[in-house]
């Protein structure tokens, strides 16, 4: 990236203050005076530090040491340092730090290694200095090659932890799991391995995106809300002709929407480019022909302007170089069919009688809910009964749980467009 005022290249990152970019701090090159460099792949902000993510390895000369994968600014010396005193192995395999958003413990994830000292692990915890093991990640079992991590935040009082690894409780691999600070425990209506990439939460609601289907299990496609009991679709989601390309890259909260890009072309039932926003009830299509078939893989709001990155060159014919602002407003140019569903209100669709219950409970059906089937789940998430259910809602459902152990358990209606509807019984 060059700066064509003053001829400043900007190797790997720049800084733009609404007029220019310009450089941030040294280069993080191979060696320092190459041209080599590596990829930055994202920021963060912890402890109200800049820290740069990303697959570059720098060296720094007056410190006298090695810097890859993760680097701290320092803003007095506008320098790029490295994140701790220990030295670490620049083929590690750990090279994310989780999550992008502030909180008050990073995570770091990736494959299986070391990390500043002889212990093994999957999931290291950072506070600004070292690095210690996160030992509840050693409860879930090891497969060589494929357990991975990704994402790893709270959300409602339990560590939900992201990538691929497999399920202690079904022996399946999956690709989100929750510890709830004793036990691990399967997300009911969670039933894919399909790979997760973003995360917000809002509200109090938790919305996910990624490559997940409703076809191999998931509760929605690409895109999803959860509210700590019931799983949203989000209006259908978002598809794309061939699915295997399919993939939700980032979403974001902005001015009470949720915007999503990546690789997708329908949303709702509208035609969209690689890009859409969800306004609670439907989804709606921005103006803008993005050239190129690459993926929209990034979003910023800064000074409350939305930006966004990715593989473009021009929009509407207009020079725009990977990166856009948009000034748009509140313009959009189509809108799929609302949906009654409101996200943020929690409401129970179902009445389960009584409840405690000592074997027998009795379901009624509420709002014209249509179900398609239903299920019940213990406390760790296992499936522990499941039968076919009315699609109309005359007369109460039986459910048998006098088989079950004492204990609380979780009652699951999917209806027909996938939807699930969860509520609590016990079972005295």
């Amino acid at each position: 990236m060059l700066n064509w005022e003053d001829t400043v290249t900007a190797l790997g990152i720049a800084a733009w203050d609404g007029e220019r970019w310009d450089t941030i701090a040294h280069r993080i090159n191979y060696w320092e005076g190459s041209n080599s460099v590596g990829s930055v792949q994202w920021f963060l902000r912890y402890e109200e530090d800049l820290y740069a993510v990303g697959t570059f390895v720098n060296y720094d000369s007056l410190e006298e040491r090695w810097v890859h994968t993760w680097a701290r600014l320092d803003a007095t010396e506008q320098r790029w340092k490295a994140i701790t005193d220990c030295e670490l192995d620049v083929t590690n395999s750990l090279q994310n730090l989780s999550p992008r958003e502030p909180t008050d413990l990073l995570y770091v994830t990736g494959f299986p290694d070391t990390l500043c000292g002889p212990e093994y692990g999957q999931v290291f915890t950072y506070d600004g200095a070292t690095f210690s093991k996160w030992t509840p990640f050693d409860e879930i079992p090891f497969s060589q090659g494929y357990t991975y991590t990704g994402l790893v935040f709270t959300y409602q009082n339990k560590t939900y932890v992201t990538g691929a690894f497999v399920d202690p409780y079904t022996g399946a691999f999956t690709s989100m799991m929750r510890y709830n600070g004793v036990q691990w425990e399967t997300i009911p209506g969670w039933n894919n391995n399909g790979p997760i990439k973003d995360f917000t939460i809002e509200n109090d609601t938790l919305y996910l995106c990624g490559a997940f289907r409703q076809d191999e299990g998931a509760p929605g496609n690409l895109v999803v809300a959860y509210d700590g009991e019931n799983w949203n679709d989000l209006g259908g989601g978002l598809t794309f002709p061939s699915p295997i390309a399919a993939v939700a890259l980032e979403i974001l909260r902005w001015r009470g929407e949720l915007y999503a890009c990546g690789v997708f072309s329908d949303a709702g039932g509208i035609p969209v480019d690689r890009l859409a926003k969800w306004n609670g009830r439907q989804w709606c299509r921005l103006p803008g022909n993005f050239s190129n078939n690459g993926a929209l893989s990034e979003m910023a709001v800064w000074r409350d302007s939305l930006y966004i990155a990715g593989g473009f060159i021009t929009i509407d014919g207009d020079t725009m170089n990977t990166i856009a602002q948009w000034i748009g407003g509140d313009a959009v140019e189509a809108c799929s069919a609302p949906v009654g569903v409101v996200e943020h209100r929690r409401k129970f669709h179902f009445s389960l009688y009584p409840n405690p219950t000592n074997g027998l409970l009795y379901m009624t059906l509420k709002d014209a809910l249509r179900s398609r089937e239903l299920f019940v789940s213990d406390a760790l998430g296992r499936e522990v009964l499941r039968q076919g259910a009315p699609h109309s809602n005359t007369g109460p459902l039986i459910l048998d749980l006098a088989p079950l152990s004492p204990g609380a358990y979780l009652v699951t209606v999917v209806d027909e467009q996938g939807m699930h509807y969860t509520q609590r019984v016990l079972r005295e």
